[in-house]
């Protein structure tokens, strides 16, 4: 039986800001209990973290590792990140605030975790922990990045050191093969005569045969997670990697475990895909993916941009503001440059969406236009209604802005968009257009309108016109094209919050509908005739 590092609550941790709920890790304890797990990384010991923001195992307190049934005849440990002990040159000492002694400690290792440029910078860090008694262990991130001399000159440095007792290398980006895991291996071999470990990521569906392979050119020991729960795609399984090193094992000792956590991964949808295969082959941090696609904010197609732009560019570590640029509804770009403020006072207005029931009804919709004369506002362009009938043009959607940008100057109409968004996408295509620039920002559960630019848990036009909508006061209100769906159909619910939420905000009732909508609720069907 292979030595196996657990690390389930510490690298899986990257998806729920380490807030595990006790009952999911008491369960996670107990089963691991069963097994030939030589090794649990409980977590983080995070230095500089908002405690009311993160769990309990971003930080490990003694106090709270002393609650917890840990198994016996198991190594526990955590991981710092070695860069939050090298801001200024005395950031080492704070070791001594954060860590007592081993022997009054639940702790039997601790983990550094650094970028393979700066490891050489953590001897004193090494040097506190082992003073306390602890196993030091230092984990070389992007380890495949550095060059053979460069690497070879770490790890002779970390040699000279004589407190290290495992050097592990982590596939960070989950770029590597098992070639390129055989090479790091021997150059770290060629100056270090103590253990290696193994950390893999799934990006690329590798991590498994990955680290059976480091088993097998002489790792001592190789990381792994339930159900691969880590950051990004994930890293090996750790029932996978059982059911191959262990002939002992049995499936039903962790069953209830991997259950609790599927329940995690339904909400959370760790795992490799193509983006992250895509961001491995282009040496892309996996975190820039992960941002991208944990709140269902951005479309595939604008997905897929943002990994073309970032290839272009140095994208091996995560970078917030870098990640900002690319992503076009940041907060930083809620307010726009036109304030919407009772804009339609007074007025009566149509909004036309994009429904078939549009073409299927535009002779009722151009009576009602021709007799009623409202400010005509179109989601998107809808080339059933004649363009003299157009007032305005309201747009958020990135693909749908990048198909009908070409065709907004030929029909020379009022566009509302948050264009401080696509300004860098589409450069000078915006210049000449009539734009109202009211910002728009993607913030998880938000529906919130301001003057100049509104926040919106989607780029969804129909909530960012519902929330323009509120700043613009119109007097009336009517609609045509918005079929919606069935009940059945899972955008139904995210359609009627944002109705729901309009008539909250502006405290309307129903509004006019002069086509057919499953929306009723919200939607009554116009009758011209009455």
């Amino acid at each position: 039986m292979r030595p196996i590092l657990d690390c389930t609550l510490r690298d899986g941790g990257y998806y729920n800001n380490w807030k595990f709920k006790r009952d999911l890790v008491s369960k996670y304890l107990s089963s691991i209990n069963h097994t030939n797990i030589s090794h649990i990384e409980i977590g983080f010991r995070f230095k500089d973290l908002d405690r009311n923001s993160f769990g309990k195992h971003a930080f490990c307190e003694e106090s709270y590792l002393s609650e917890l049934s840990l198994p016996r005849g198991k190594k526990i440990g955590v991981m710092i990140n070695g860069s939050d002990f090298l801001k200024n040159s005395k950031g080492y000492l704070s070791i001594d605030s954060m860590f007592v002694d081993a022997k009054h400690s639940q702790l039997q290792f601790v983990r550094i975790a650094i970028d393979s440029k700066k490891a050489i910078q953590c001897k004193r860090i090494a040097k506190k922990l082992e003073k306390k008694g602890y196993q030091v262990m230092i984990n070389l991130m992007q380890a495949n990045i550095l060059s053979k001399n460069k690497l070879e000159r770490v790890i002779s440095n970390i040699n000279s050191w004589n407190t290290v007792s495992t050097i592990y290398f982590a596939d960070s980006l989950g770029a590597m093969n098992p070639e390129e895991v055989r090479i790091i291996f021997r150059t770290i071999r060629k100056h270090w005569k103590g253990d290696i470990g193994f950390h893999a990521h799934d990006s690329k569906s590798l991590a498994l045969i990955n680290t059976l392979t480091a088993y097998k050119i002489g790792c001592k020991i190789c990381d792994s997670t339930f159900l691969g729960m880590g950051r990004g795609a994930g890293n090996a399984k750790t029932e996978s990697l059982l059911a191959e090193v262990d002939n002992n094992f049995k499936l039903k000792d962790v069953l209830s475990c991997l259950n609790s956590f599927k329940n995690l991964q339904k909400i959370y949808k760790w795992g490799p895909n193509i983006f992250y295969h895509l961001a491995a082959e282009y040496k892309i941090h996996p975190t820039y993916i992960q941002n991208l696609l944990e709140v269902k904010r951005y479309s595939e197609e604008h997905v897929m941009r943002t990994i073309d732009q970032l290839r272009k560019i140095k994208s091996t570590r995560f970078n917030e503001n870098q990640m900002l640029s690319f992503t076009y509804f940041s907060e930083s770009k809620h307010q726009g440059k036109w304030s919407a403020s009772d804009f339609l006072k007074k007025k009566k207005v149509l909004v036309i969406g994009s429904g078939s029931s549009v073409a299927k009804n535009i002779g009722k919709i151009n009576d009602f236009i021709s007799k009623n004369k409202p400010h005509v506002i179109t989601t998107n362009i809808n080339n059933s209604l004649k363009n003299d009938y157009v007032d305005t043009i309201i747009s958020s959607n990135v693909e749908r802005v990048l198909l009908e940008v070409d065709s907004y100057k030929e029909l020379n109409k009022q566009i509302i968009m948050p264009k401080s968004c696509f300004s860098k996408l589409l450069g000078k295509k915006l210049d000449k257009l009539n734009i109202l620039d009211y910002g728009l920002a993607i913030k998880k559960g938000a529906f919130l309108s301001r003057k100049r630019g509104c926040f919106s848990n989607s780029s969804i036009v129909t909530a960012y016109m519902l929330l323009f909508l509120c700043q613009a006061n119109p007097k009336e209100i009517y609609f045509a094209g918005f079929d919606g769906y069935s009940k059945r159909h899972p955008k139904f619910i995210e359609l009627e919050s944002f109705f729901r939420n309009f008539m909250e905000i502006t405290k309307r009732k129903n509004f006019l509908s002069l086509t057919p909508s499953y929306h009723t609720m919200f939607l009554d069907f116009y009758d011209s005739q009455k």
